[in-house]
């Protein structure tokens, strides 16, 4: 509180500085998130598969 008594102009330049860094770090996050979404979306089926395709093959292993 004594430095923005002191400073008002700088603390205020340093407010609405950390303020938009947090928005722009919130818009990254949330584009990086929706476009990830998407790509695990298009992979689902060929995910499954492999997924699937693993667990027979361990299990196929187990019984000779």
């Amino acid at each position: 509180m004594a430095i923005s008594d002191m400073f008002p102009e700088q603390c205020n330049e340093w407010r609405i500085a950390v303020t938009n860094t947090r928005g722009y770090f919130r818009e990254e996050m949330t584009k990086r998130q929706y476009t990830l979404s998407q790509e695990l979306n298009d992979q689902e089926v060929s995910l499954q598969r492999a997924l699937w395709d693993a667990v027979v093959d361990d299990v196929m292993k187990l019984f000779p």
